[in-house]
């Protein structure tokens, strides 16, 4: 397969995925260039943030709060079990 029918073959599984791009970077330029930095960013550390990601206690809050709202069996919006 050559390069171009590999781009066809791509605009055939996903149209909607082009349309996308310029959208996103358009946000993108936005919020780099003209969108004041929130607290959120203005206040935050690279390490701080890594620290918060790595966090074992935050992740095992985390897998609580999914247990509790999609408890083990559900299949979704039916609530009934396979």
């Amino acid at each position: 397969m050559n390069e171009s029918e590999a781009n066809q073959n791509m605009g055939k599984k996903c149209p909607q995925c082009g349309a996308s791009l310029p959208a996103g970077a358009l946000v993108l330029a936005f919020k780099t260039a003209v969108a004041p930095p929130t607290d959120l960013v203005a206040f935050s550390t690279a390490s701080g943030v890594l620290s918060r990601a790595l966090d074992p206690w935050r992740w095992g809050q985390l897998a609580e709060a999914l247990v509790e709202v999609a408890p083990a069996g559900s299949t979704g919006s039916t609530g009934g079990t396979a």
